[in-house]
Parts: structure tokens; sequence; C-alpha cells
């Protein structure tokens, strides 16, 4: 009997460890049904509730670790997938060029995100993205096979001096051409000549050359246009069959114990196809000589290019010698 009570107690004493064990055992696996894997899920799902409150959507930053099972020293940790998530998408009211507008939204949509190669928001708030135009090396379809033309204008060439002499005097000649001509350049060229003097005496008096017994260029003719035609690239005198040479500036000496300065101006242009006005004439004893020419202001337009022709002849014979300096553009 004692061996058998003391087995029985035995038994009985061992029994409530056994059921109890499988007692744990059953509730542990009614609430881990799937083991170690299946514990760690649900765990990580209950936090996410817990953080959240919405099963549907565990958006939350953090993996929430629960008060049942949290330890000392444990803490909520960051979610990597949803802070990649985060990284991957600009803030509200931020440019993506880097104008920030401090935060606010103001007005930011996707579609204000820039498309490939351009940028967006270049133009503020609510600015549609801008593509950047791509980069090309070719000609505008405009340019392709386009012929380049130089153009004709007037040049000159200085063919004679400038040469002095002493109390004013002096001689320059200049051979006109057109640039890149050829048979079908025809045209005018058409000069404006004027003078300029500013001459005394020895007692200081005005001096008007051309008058008085005094040499020089009479200024009574100026100013004046005169022109050379041209004819299938080549000058000529006016509208002769005559070859232009030299168009002559020129001045005889104005006289003795005299000083000052004389200035012979001229602008000359070439027009293409133009037909002389009609008061452009040849007058005897004119100093524009066998050219045509007229003191009214043609009004001529359409010229290649004004070219300017002017000498300055300086000469003082009241203080010096009356040597002749002359500079000439």
């Amino acid at each position: 009997m004692r061996m058998y009570d003391e087995k029985k107690n035995e038994s009985t004493d061992r029994m409530p460890d056994r059921r109890t064990s499988a007692t744990a055992r059953a509730r542990k696996q009614q609430r881990d049904p799937g083991g170690p894997e299946q514990s760690a899920k649900a765990m990580l799902q209950d936090g996410m509730r817990a953080h959240t409150g919405n099963d549907r959507r565990p958006s939350a930053d953090l993996i929430h670790v629960p008060a049942s099972v949290r330890r000392p020293g444990d803490r909520d940790v960051p979610n990597p997938g949803l802070a990649a998530a985060h990284m991957k998408m600009p803030a509200y009211g931020d440019r993506t060029n880097g104008t920030s507008s401090g935060g606010e939204s103001d007005g930011w949509t996707p579609a204000m995100l820039p498309a490939e190669g351009g940028r967006g928001g270049d133009g503020g708030p609510g600015s549609p993205a801008k593509a950047a135009a791509p980069a090309s090396s070719a000609p505008a379809s405009a340019e392709i096979g386009a012929i380049h033309t130089p153009p004709k204008r007037l040049h000159k060439t200085t063919v004679a001096g400038p040469t002095t002499g002493n109390n004013g005097a002096y001689s320059w000649g200049v051979q006109w051409s057109v640039q890149h001509a050829d048979a079908s350049t025809n045209g005018w060229i058409v000069q404006k000549l004027d003078v300029q003097h500013n001459v005394h005496d020895a007692a200081g008096g005005v001096v008007t050359p051309g008058t008085g017994g005094y040499g020089g260029f009479p200024r009574t003719y100026c100013p004046y246009w005169e022109a050379w035609q041209v004819r299938n690239g080549s000058v000529y005198v006016g509208g002769s069959a005559l070859p232009h040479h030299a168009d002559t500036f020129a001045q005889g000496a104005v006289g003795a114990n005299t000083r000052g300065r004389t200035r012979e101006i001229g602008r000359a242009n070439f027009y293409p196809n133009l037909v002389l006005p009609a008061a452009f004439t040849v007058k005897p004893g004119h100093p524009a000589g066998s050219l045509p020419n007229t003191n009214a202001d043609p009004g001529l337009h359409g010229g290649t290019g004004e070219l300017a022709h002017t000498l300055s002849a300086t000469w003082d014979s009241v203080h010096g010698t009356g040597a002749t300096t002359a500079t000439t553009v």
C-alpha cells in the first residue's frame, strides 16, 4: 500500500507537471501556430497595429515593439522600407531645382516634376516643366545650301601722292573700284564734296582762297555731288566711254604771308543699278571737270556703304617757311 501510495503520490506529484507542460504547449501553439517565424510576424503586425490603429495600412515610419514583449533597452526602430519610400518622394512645396518655398504647398503637383533634360519650377509657382532644347550643330534649314554672296562695296586706292608745295598747295589722286564686281555689276559711284578754309594773312585778316587775288580752291562751288558710272563691273568717267583712272583732290598755293588750313571733304558711295537723276550734268569750268554733277542734294538711297575721302592741309608762311603738311583719310 505504501509503495502504491508512494507511486500514486509520485505519480500525482508528476502529473501536474506533465499537464502543465502540455497546457503551456497547447496555449503557445494556439498563440503561435506557425512557430517562431509566425510569432515574429505576429509581433511585427501587433506593433504596427498599435502604432497606426489600422490593420490594412501598416504605413508607420517605425516598427513598434509591443509593451507585452518589450525588455529593458528595447526601442522602436525605423522601418527601412517606408524610409526608402519617403526618400524618393519630394516634400510638398519643394522645387526640384532647389528653390524651396519654405515648405508651403504653393500649388505643387506631380506635373511640376522636371521632364528628362529639363528643369521644373524655373518660372516660379505653378510653372510647367520646361524641357531643354536638344543641342545641335546642324545649321538652320534656310542656311543649308545657301550661297554666300560677298557685298559689292566701294573701294579706293591711292594712285598719286599726296604731294605738297608751299602755302597750302597739294595734290592727291585715288582710283575708285567696286569690290567683288563682275559682269553683272552696274550702277553709279556718287561722291558729295565740300571744302572748308580757315586761312589768315599776316595781320590776322580772313583770307578766302580763290578770291581777291588769292589762289586755292574756291568754295563758291560747294557742296556738290559728282558721279562715275559702273558698267559690267568697270568704272568710267561719268557716262562716257573713258575708263576712270583717278579722282584728284588738288589746290594751288593760296599766297605768301598766309597761314591756316584747308580741308577737302568727300563722302562716296556705290549705288547698284541706279538711274542717275537728270540734275547731274557736266558744267564747263566746274571743279568736277568731265564728271556730271549737281549742287542739289539728290537724296539717294540704297548705297552699299559710305566711304570717307578727306585731305587736310596746313601751312604757315607768316611765322615759318610756308611748307604744307597734308594728311589723308
